[in-house]
């Protein structure tokens, strides 16, 4: 029962990381130094915290045209290693990303890049090899109908390329969703290189998966992951 907790706990503080972030960037905005051309006045910072709040990002973009978001896309209280990211993982996939669209998300706050991913190996999950699935990642640019834009910036944040092969670690939220999220955001995604020679993690250097998968070639992740999925095939039956 701890680890099925452990498992709802880890998608959802995922969500919750995402949802909170927008609230925080007027704050992150005020750390970062700027020019003295650039500097924004008091009433504009109001106007564009209250734009927020009442139309998203397509009302910020309207007062200052090109507005900008810099976001954190890892969740500060959330660090896996690689057993804990397949348990808390409804899917994990190897697959190649074929085209992507940047869309709002459906609170109007935050813009993510989906993308259609050709699925080659199931190692967990109700999906089928050779599927097409959407993966929504945290980040990208959209322009409205007025011509002003918004772009939500995630630095480190390395996303996919079309035709690279991803090991993708999986969630969906709502549960009917027909999109699917990364669990613990950019821990699990794992890029495998071309060249077989080892693979590459978009973690952070201090999270757990990262240091296991560091100098790790391609078929030792895979036997690993493959291993682990077998394990839990399931979300929330370990770690008890």
């Amino acid at each position: 029962m701890r680890g099925q907790a452990f498992g709802k706990r880890a998608l959802s503080f995922t969500l919750l990381a995402a949802g909170i972030i927008a609230t925080l960037v007027f704050a992150q905005a005020q750390k970062k130094p700027v020019e003295k051309s650039q500097e924004v006045t008091y009433e504009e910072q109001r106007a564009v915290i209250d734009a927020l709040r009442r139309a998203g990002l397509k009302g910020a973009a309207k007062i200052k045209g090109d507005y900008v978001q810099v976001v954190d896309p890892n969740p500060d209280w959330l660090s896996l290693d690689l057993e804990k990211l397949t348990l808390s993982s409804e899917a994990v996939i190897l697959g190649v990303p074929v085209k992507n669209e940047c869309k709002l998300a459906a609170n109007n706050q935050l813009i993510v890049t989906e993308y259609d991913v050709v699925v080659k190996e199931v190692l967990k999950g109700n999906i089928q090899s050779g599927d097409t699935i959407k993966v929504a990642l945290l980040g990208g640019k959209v322009k409205f109908e007025d011509g002003t834009t918004a772009e939500i910036v995630t630095p480190g944040f390395k996303k996919m390329v079309h035709g690279k092969t991803y090991a993708l670690y999986l969630s969906l939220y709502p549960a009917r969703s027909p999109v699917y999220d990364l669990t613990a955001g950019p821990q699990g995604m794992t890029e495998l290189l071309d060249d077989g020679s080892g693979v590459i993690s978009q973690a952070r250097e201090t999270d757990p998966v990262k240091k296991q998968l560091k100098g790790k070639d391609k078929e030792t992740f895979l036997k690993e992951a493959r291993k682990l999925s077998r394990e839990w095939p399931q979300p929330g039956k370990c770690c008890n």
